[in-house]
């Protein structure tokens, strides 16, 4: 399937959502982007060793389905939702099932695209060196996620009943 259906997907959560609910993903999304913003700071030498060492290995020959998933591309719409079409624009050139380098490296090659605090969970906290020194950082952003994949799991209940009472309050006769 890859991970244009997950981008479809996420798309749809957004929408369906309540205004109130709206509120509380906006609310979570902001301490997602505290805790990547406090874990980008701390982790300048780590990220440094990755640009000169590895120089963005970690993007290339990927799975990018197994990186990317719909609680991050919920949060990536979310704050960053001016990269919409451009992710859109990406996604059509995805090749699902095969590894290839991440498709959204600027011009194919990097550096991402996306804004540093927009990014997926895995791209943010994971490392190519020794992350003792950051690890109370990597386990802040994750547990923000985890809050925010929750948040979307106990919606889609409420999601799928909005969308039945839709159905049938627009049926004449029913």
């Amino acid at each position: 399937m890859g991970i244009k259906a997950d981008f479809e997907e996420a798309e749809r959560i957004i929408a369906a959502l309540r205004p109130a609910d709206r509120v509380t993903l906006c609310k979570i999304c902001d301490e997602i982007q505290a805790a990547e913003a406090d874990l980008l700071k701390q982790a300048e030498n780590n990220m440094d060793h990755c640009i000169k060492a590895c120089e963005g290995l970690c993007c290339r020959n990927i799975q990018l389905e197994a990186i990317i998933g719909v609680w991050d591309l919920v949060y990536i719409l979310t704050v960053a939702d001016a990269f919409h079409d451009r992710m859109a624009a990406c996604l059509e050139n995805e090749i699902p099932f095969y590894a290839a380098d991440c498709i959204f490296l600027e011009n194919g090659v990097g550096p991402c695209l996306l804004p540093a605090t927009a990014r997926a969970e895995v791209c943010l906290t994971t490392f190519c060196s020794r992350t003792d020194a950051i690890d109370r950082e990597i386990r802040r952003v994750k547990r923000k996620f985890y809050k925010l994949g929750w948040f979307i799991a106990t919606r889609k209940p409420r999601m799928a009943l909005d969308r039945m009472r839709w159905l049938l309050g627009s049926r004449p006769g029913i």
